[in-house]
């Protein structure tokens, strides 16, 4: 059982990882922004805002095999 749960830690880690670096590179990019001081949308913006839509797109999709599972 330790060993499972060791596991999942080192998942949760590397998820983490993962977040805090696309996170780190976004201030980033807001950062250069703030430099050129752009009056226009940023690019990463528009990045930040198709994300969500593609990952709304996704999940009807695995609902719907949970419930022809179920039937």
């Amino acid at each position: 059982m330790p060993r499972n749960i060791n596991k999942k830690r080192q998942i949760l880690a590397r998820m983490s990882k993962k977040q805090s670096t696309s996170s780190q590179k976004m201030i980033n990019l807001a950062r250069t922004y703030k430099q050129h001081k752009e009056p226009r949308i940023p690019f990463w913006v528009t990045q930040f805002i198709k994300k969500p839509t593609k990952s709304n797109t996704r999940t009807p999709k695995i609902s719907s095999r949970i419930t022809s599972s179920g039937r």
